[in-house]
């Protein structure tokens, strides 16, 4: 009396916060030391493929049970497992418990997992789940989609949820704590009703998370979870002809047309047995004749020539009025540009002879002023020539004739061609010539350079060279420091 004394004391008073966390009381062989009235006895069926298994951990399962004052039989023949109490037995709800032993065992659970069920705070529960999809293939993906690649969806599953969990056939068996078994049996049924496991599973591991928060005890989680939407519409098989009810009228539908009534609207009823013939010949050669039509078109068809496509890449119009102004105006411009071209290189020619024509003396005597003359002179000639080629094509568009005017211009124009030729090969061999120069160019200047203290002629020279151009020595300025460039007389006088 004093033990019960004493766990009266312990049990809670009041409402409960969190009923999962209550420690369920042992049940002991002193609560009830008279044993049970009646024998009761459970017995499940197993599939062959189970035979030798349950051969091989039946003694197992009998010194399990034989523990608790259970006994268990195996019948091979009938293919059937029998549990059944005695008169030992003392616990009334351990025959359910081993009643769910041998469930499991016939569901492939092995013997390891299914003995825990006989704990006290360990239950069990076989989820059905072949009727809740019809398909056969989509129950086959949403049984796949809950074991997960290499089983790690499953496995996801038995963490959060402390539970073990086998899927066979079309049932889910799991067994471990009561609150566990509730989600596993949610996950289980929510998939197969084609919602996805990650979303329970993303929902368990944010509730674990927020019952460690002890602010957030009181408050509603449903913000923080994740909310699934069903995306996947099905829709009904649609007939493809759609009958389009009418608008409903308390009054019946007129009465349908005889033959006759149609006669007499459209006059028929009215004339002689041959005027109806003749009519029914005329319509008859109507459509013989129409046919015959149709026939002789289609026969046609193989004769008739496709349409070639045309050689020529443009189609001229001979019809197309010419616009003189716009003609005009582009004449006028590319002639003004030939003549800022001619006026360039006739100011270039001017500015070598000013500027460099002393120097090139100084290298090559004449070259600096038959080289710029070279240039000068037939560019000189091209600004002529397209002057008056200016002129006479403003002529050539007025309204008065002149019949020499086109001899006049062919003969400007082959002229400047010519001396277009011309003053291209004159630049090519300036340019030529002024690559072979190059040399004594250098020479000439380091010659100067040699002599700057004993000539006066080749010191205003260099002078002005370096002045004019900026630039010190042939190539470099370190030249001057192999050169004595100081007359010695101003030395001598200095020392």
């Amino acid at each position: 009396m004093g033990d019960s004394s004493d766990e009266e004391i312990h049990k809670p008073s009041g409402p409960i916060e969190n009923a999962w966390e209550m420690k369920i009381p042992e049940f002991k062989p002193e609560h009830n030391p008279h044993g049970l009235l009646e024998e009761s006895s459970f017995a499940t069926l197993f599939p062959q493929y189970r035979e030798q298994y349950l051969r091989q951990v039946w003694p197992l399962v009998q010194k399990t049970l034989g523990e608790h004052h259970i006994k268990a039989e195996l019948d091979v023949v009938e293919g059937s497992m029998t549990v059944r109490t005695t008169r030992k037995t003392w616990d009334p709800y351990i025959i359910i418990k081993a009643r769910d032993v041998i469930k499991l065992l016939s569901r492939s659970v092995p013997f390891e997992q299914a003995k825990r069920v006989l704990n006290d705070d360990t239950g069990c529960d076989i989820i059905k789940i072949g009727k809740i999809t019809r398909n056969k293939e989509k129950f086959v993906k949403r049984r796949q989609r809950l074991i997960g690649p290499n089983g790690c969806t499953l496995k996801s599953i038995e963490l959060l949820t402390n539970c073990y969990v086998l899927v066979q056939g079309q049932t889910v068996s799991a067994l471990g704590p009561y609150k566990g078994l509730q989600q596993v049996r949610k996950i289980v049924e929510d998939t197969m009703k084609n919602i996805h496991p990650i979303y329970n599973i993303k929902g368990l591991m944010i509730k674990k998370e927020l019952a460690k928060d002890p602010k957030l005890k009181n408050e509603n989680w449903e913000r923080f979870l994740p909310k699934f939407v069903n995306k996947n519409i099905s829709k009904r098989k649609q007939p493809k002809k759609k009958k389009e009810k009418k608008e409903y009228t308390p009054f019946p539908p007129a009465q349908t047309e005889s033959k006759i009534d149609k006669e007499l609207a459209s006059g028929e009823y009215f004339l002689t047995k041959e005027q109806k013939r003749q009519k029914k010949q005329k319509e008859k050669n109507e459509k013989h004749a129409a046919a015959a039509k149709k026939r002789e078109e289609k026969r046609n068809e193989a004769f008739v020539p496709p349409d070639e496509p045309s050689t020529s890449k443009k189609s001229f119009n001979v019809n197309t009025k010419l616009d003189i102004a716009a003609l005009k105006e582009k004449i006028a411009k590319a002639q003004q540009a030939d003549l800022i071209l001619s006026f360039k290189l006739f100011v270039s020619a001017v500015q070598i002879r000013s500027h460099l024509g002393y120097f090139i003396n100084m290298i090559s005597s004449g070259d600096g002023n038959v080289l710029p003359s070279l240039q000068a002179v037939p560019v000189l000639f091209f600004l002529l020539i397209n002057v008056v080629m200016c002129f006479n094509i403003y002529m050539a568009f007025d309204q008065i004739e002149r019949p020499g005017l086109n001899r006049i211009m062919f003969l400007m124009v082959i002229i400047g061609f010519i001396l277009l030729i011309v003053l291209f090969i004159i630049i090519i061999c300036v340019i030529s010539h002024a690559y072979s120069e190059h040399q004594s160019l250098h020479d000439g200047i380091v010659t100067a350079m040699n002599n700057y203290s004993t000539s006066t002629v080749y010191k205003s020279q260099i002078d002005r060279l370096q002045i004019e151009f900026q630039c010190c020595g042939s190539k470099k300025y370190d030249e001057w420091y192999t050169i004595k460039w100081l007359d010695p007389s101003l030395e001598q006088e200095g020392a």
